[in-house]
């Protein structure tokens, strides 16, 4: 047996592993959560640090390669999923009606219901809409629980994790079903995104397996709905889940294939490849890590066919360091955001694809480029501004080419945020953007 590494995870240089004996493998002692590549310092990871067997550099001893894997049966049908936020009218533009959303989509997942007091479904501040979603019949209805807002507002985060804790499940699972079935809905998608919250654990390996079986209970009560869970594509969060296991329950995983960088990223070393502060103009699109990020979820046992792959209708915004250094190793301002908020999404860091589309068409200067093989991401620079996005071609063939990998879909956030849909609604859209 080789010497213990104090800080070794994987392998067999663990502290406190024994030697197995004669016919067993040691370099596949103590494997990585989900499969990730163990490399010969004893990590876990998924990115060539970790994956790569060539013999210039044979960092990786087990789990090795950052190949798509368990995909060679396709979906009884390749669907379209799209999230409709329902809190839209409070905007100052940019609003559609539930009733709106194109055909393009099969699944309309309902944004957001909340958990209150008694664990109780509310839809009160979206009741309007609500009471016009319930009576879609052309795309399945699944109504969401959750989202980033819930996951990372102190108040909100309580009450969503203690829905996972085993003494509230019985509770849980009777309310969010009973709700289902009151309104005749198709589904429950639960959209559980455990951020770091200030006053609340980490979420962990013991979070993990709650989450699951909430997600048992609620399938053995609703044999006959669609049942879905929307994660991260994120190692760090994806190592705490029994995805696989998740993913037999389930009728599929929303993978959140976005949001891969932001401004979050500004201080971590651990953010972006090559970039020890973190800060470096990367886009939240990045399609060389979406593909490693779905190599991730497919080693660890999950069917391709269960996997319905994010796009986007909206773009991650920074404020550049230097406006003529807009390249992957060029930084970006922070720790707060210096990004110019979008008329209507109002929030610095985000532009929706319909302010891209704006942009563009009313101010010569701006200049819609490309990102580059590895990245594939459009990006927008416009003064001091730097915005990664999908446009509809970017789109379209991220969309066939997940097809032609046997996924079970793609999940689009967000249905309202690429354009409007009525003309005189757009003639409203169209006045002058604040100059960035």
């Amino acid at each position: 047996m080789p010497p213990p590494i104090s800080t070794a995870v994987c392998g067999p240089q663990v502290p406190g592993t024994r030697n197995p004996g004669p016919g067993i493998n040691i370099a596949e002692l103590n494997p990585c959560p989900l499969k990730a590549c163990c490399n010969i310092y004893g990590n876990c990871g998924i990115n060539e640090d970790f994956c790569d067997t060539s013999s210039a550099r044979n960092k990786c001893i087990s789990n090795c390669g950052q190949q798509i894997t368990n995909n060679q049966v396709p979906p009884k049908e390749f669907i379209r999923v799209g999230y409709f936020q329902a809190y839209n009218k409070e905007r100052p533009c940019l609003h559609m009606d539930v009733t709106q959303v194109p055909n393009t989509f099969t699944h309309l997942h309902f944004a957001f219901a909340d958990i209150v007091a008694g664990f109780e479904v509310s839809v009160s501040n979206i009741q309007e809409q609500f009471d016009k979603f319930v009576k879609i019949t052309d795309k399945k209805r699944i109504l969401s629980i959750g989202g980033a807002s819930s996951s990372t507002d102190p108040s909100r985060a309580r009450i969503l994790r203690d829905t996972i804790d085993a003494t509230n499940r019985e509770t849980v699972a009777t309310n969010l079903a009973n709700f289902v079935t009151e309104h005749n809905l198709d589904g429950l998608d639960l959209d559980y995104e455990f951020f770091e919250v200030q006053g609340l654990p980490s979420f962990n390996a013991a979070d993990g397996l709650n989450l699951s079986q909430l997600l048992k209970a609620l399938r053995a009560k609703l044999p006959n709905k669609i049942l879905t869970i929307a994660v991260p594509a994120s190692y760090y969060y994806l190592q705490h889940l029994p995805i696989r296991s998740i993913s037999n329950v389930v009728d599929y995983i929303v993978y959140m294939t976005y949001d891969l960088h932001g401004q979050w990223d500004y201080g971590s070393p651990w953010a972006s490849s090559g970039c020890p502060a973190g800060n470096c103009l990367r886009s939240h699109v990045n399609m060389t890590e979406t593909t490693t990020a779905l190599a991730i979820i497919t080693k660890s046992g999950v069917k391709a066919n269960k996997i319905v792959v994010g796009v986007t209708s909206y773009g991650r915004s920074f404020r550049m360091t230097s406006p003529s250094c807009a390249g992957p190793m060029c930084t970006f301002t922070g720790p707060a955001s210096g990004a110019t908020p979008g008329r209507c999404t109002t929030t610095p860091g985000i532009l929706a694809n319909a302010e891209i589309k704006e942009i563009l068409a009313n101010n010569p200067d701006a200049d819609a480029t490309w990102d580059g093989f590895e990245s594939d991401s459009n990006v927008l620079i416009f003064a001091t501004q730097w915005v990664s996005y999908m446009d509809d071609t970017n789109k379209n063939n991220r969309i066939a080419r997940y097809k032609m990998n046997n996924f079970g879909g793609t999940v689009d956030w967000a249905s309202l945020v690429s354009h409007l849909q009525q003309p005189e609604q757009f003639q409203l859209f169209k006045r002058p953007i604040t100059p960035y």
